[in-house]
């Protein structure tokens, strides 16, 4: 019921898991609502689903509702922050180099939007011109935000300035907004003047909004500080700890993350026996990940500069600065999202570890591996599942 209510609440949902047909239609001409109403009355069916979750009574469902709702509680979105986003990965900026609008709904109308009839395309160009207001709704919602300082650094702000102006500095009929709907629908068999229309509905309405982005963003830049981590922003280090939890499904804090990985940093794994380039390749990939979890931790928690975790990173992994760069950049603007990887990785191991020990002579890798057939759940409660089955 949840799931379905989640979809009928976001259109680019139904439309990224085919979902916007039949009674769902109508969701394939719209765009999610950025806005700050929008997003408070999100905010509101989140607390309502888990008031009504609270008042069923756990010990009277089967076994398999009984995870069904253990997970439904689990991944309820964080509800106490007010900065950003606090639903799955937490995004601290309405707008940044990897969050917003104006980055995600060119992409999502070219790779998600299917075209096969005037219907889709029709239904394109609706969500075309909604492209301006959700780009004045996250607006608006970063300046709110801003006002209590809550904006992404300035080496971000940097990279955002740049993906606008790229997007702006082209003639409308070049940007992807039409070109999308021009070269798909010709793909179709679609004869209507679809370049005409969007071309028309981009230079009136996007390119004007997309210069208040500009301004506005270049506003904030000359405000902007240089520090990466969330620390900064108000209740930013619970904020931080909050978002740990989240990424990791654990317990874990940003001490425990942070001790993790430089302990990770230091285990070889003892795989690839006689095949010293697999082995290498490997290891590479597995300080990598060990390194996010330090240099994640490192920004948000330890209050390292950009600069000392690129350094760290690059120290660890031995890879080019400019790769390094784009990640610690990414780790700034999604905090904790990197350490889902590692620590997944990590507990997994351990599982399988404490069920072999159990089993001895029994031990049955695949019969372990089965657990993976009731479907992704959060690491504290595989941890329960596989135990139980062991």
């Amino acid at each position: 019921m949840f799931f379905n209510q989640g979809v009928d609440e976001s259109p680019e949902q139904a439309t990224n898991l085919g979902l916007d047909k039949g009674a769902r239609i109508r969701l394939k001409s719209q765009l999610n609502d950025y806005s700050a109403a929008g997003n408070q009355a999100r905010l509101g069916r989140v607390k309502d689903r888990l008031a009504r979750l609270r008042r069923i009574d756990r010990s009277e469902l089967s076994p398999k509702s009984q995870l069904d709702y253990d997970l439904a509680r689990t991944v309820a979105s964080e509800t106490r922050f007010t900065l950003g986003s606090a639903r799955g990965n937490f995004q601290p900026y309405v707008i940044a180099q990897r969050h917003g609008p104006y980055q995600s709904i060119p992409d999502f109308l070219d790779s998600q939007h299917k075209i096969a009839t005037a219907d889709d395309a029709d239904a394109y160009l609706s969500r075309l011109s909604g492209f301006p207001k959700a780009l004045d709704d996250s607006l608006a919602r970063q300046q709110a935000d801003a006002a209590r300082g809550i904006f992404a650094p300035d080496f971000a702000l940097d990279t955002t300035l740049q993906q606008l102006n790229a997007l702006r500095g082209q003639p409308a009929a070049a940007t992807v907004l039409v070109e999308s709907v021009v070269r798909r629908s010709k793909a179709a068999g679609l004869t209507a003047d679809y370049a005409g229309r969007a071309t028309q509905i981009v230079e009136a309405q996007v390119f004007p909004a997309l210069d208040r982005h500009i301004a506005a963003i270049t506003a904030l830049r000359a405000k902007a500080t240089h520090d990466a981590g969330v620390w900064r922003l108000p209740d930013g280090d619970a904020y931080y700890a909050a978002a740990v939890k989240a990424s990791t499904t654990t317990e874990f804090s940003p001490a425990d993350v942070h001790r993790l990985g430089l302990e990770q940093v230091a285990d070889e794994l003892g795989v690839y026996e006689g095949d010293p380039l697999g082995r290498i390749g490997c290891l590479q990939s597995f300080l990598f990940r060990a390194g996010r979890l330090v240099t994640d931790t490192g920004i948000h928690y330890k209050r390292w500069s950009r600069e000392k975790a690129t350094d760290y990173l690059i120290g660890v992994t031995g890879s080019a600065r400019p790769r390094i760069q784009r990640e610690i950049d990414r780790y700034a603007v999604g905090p904790a999202q990197a350490l889902s990887y590692k620590v997944g990785h990590t507990k997994w191991v351990e599982l399988r570890g404490r069920v072999r020990t159990k089993q001895g002579a029994a031990w049955d890798p695949k019969a372990f591996h089965d657990v993976l057939r009731q479907g992704s759940m959060p690491l504290v409660i595989l941890e329960r599942v596989v135990m139980a089955r062991a």
